[in-house]
């Protein structure tokens, strides 16, 4: 059997083409993608901003003015995850655009498997503003038994959010690859610029964290299309609960979207490291604590999701630091002790 025709990667624009139609086809150039990530965050921006400005200016009298309660629901939901998917695909754009520039490198580890993780992120987009057509109020945490019971919409946003998950997991992969194997001799991790250990610590988050709410969107679709019952609680004439745990699913969204908060804040804290020092003419101090800090903060936010669950009704003496094996394993599973 023949192993396939080799596939070399072509940099450069269409031949007979200008320059920029690369920008809206498949590139493997990580300056390209870069900028597809960071235009295509700011059209999101841009959408999702609208959609706040909607839902603001009907705020603004008291008293129903041209939203009704659903359509306003819907508004409120799809800024939500459209500003977030904006904001991801932002910091991606940099990520990808400097990272290989400030290590040396010729371009990513994984050209491809860049450019894939990009362009799954536009039918994802897509699907997530159609999903407004068919409706869906949740909010954005999108919290089971109203999310199993509401209408179609629920489900092309499970889809989009999903996918949107994956290209994170997939492009936080390579950009971890690319700072650890691609540097030039010389360069150790602690001569790397620091907005390099920034994006390492954002990486490290999302290629761990986002696994979680993709898990549990993805749990939210079979449920609804498939009848798992993972979340929405069923009780038998005793009165216990034979079906799903609530809970589970607040311990999953929160266990990413506490550590998501870092993955905004570490890239613009490492742009802050990297400009202060040239205009002030002096070396960054304490480098190596700056660097090492980027990596506990990203640590930390994995420890403090219940935060977030304060009227979830989950038992008070359940926490991280005190609880027995069989409490914590309680609370894992969102059981109310």
């Amino acid at each position: 059997m023949d192993a396939g025709g080799d596939t070399p990667l072509r940099h450069g624009p269409p031949e007979g083409k200008p320059a920029w139609t690369r920008y809206f086809g498949v590139d493997y150039n990580h300056k390209v993608i870069g900028i597809q990530y960071g235009v295509t965050g700011l059209i999101l921006l841009m959408v999702g901003g609208s959609f706040a400005l909607v839902f603001r200016t009907e705020l603004a009298d008291t008293g129903i003015s041209f939203l009704q309660a659903g359509t306003y629901n819907t508004f409120l939901s799809m800024h939500g995850w459209v500003a977030l998917a904006a904001i991801l695909l932002g910091i991606g754009g940099l990520a990808n655009y400097l990272v290989p520039l400030m290590i040396g490198a010729e371009d990513m580890a994984f050209p491809r498997l860049n450019a894939f993780a990009y362009w799954i992120n536009v039918p994802a987009a897509i699907t997530l503003l159609l999903s407004m057509l068919f409706g869906w109020d949740s909010g954005w945490t999108a919290y089971p038994p109203l999310s199993l019971r509401g209408p179609v919409g629920y489900q092309f946003m499970f889809l989009a959010i999903f996918i949107v998950g994956l290209s994170s997991i997939l492009g936080s992969l390579n950009i971890i690859v690319t700072m650890l194997m691609m540097r030039p001799k010389g360069m150790t991790l602690f001569r790397m610029p620091i907005f390099c250990w920034a994006i390492l610590a954002t990486s490290l988050i999302q290629l761990t964290a986002t696994q979680l709410i993709g898990q549990a969107f993805l749990m939210l679709s079979f449920e609804r299309s498939l009848g798992m019952p993972f979340f929405n609680p069923l009780y038998n004439a005793a009165g216990e609960n034979i079906g799903g745990q609530p809970l589970l699913f607040q311990n999953l969204f929160w266990f990413y979207s506490h550590p998501a908060v870092y993955v905004f804040v570490l890239p613009g804290l490492g742009v802050i490291s990297e400009l202060l020092p040239v205009f002030s003419r002096k070396p960054l101090f304490g480098y190596r604590w700056v660097a090492l800090s980027s990596l506990a903060i990203a640590l930390v936010g994995f420890l403090v999701w219940g935060h977030h669950m304060f009227t979830s009704a989950t038992s008070p003496t359940c926490v991280w630091s005190s609880c027995s094996r069989r409490c914590w394993w309680r609370c894992r599973r969102g059981q109310v002790l």
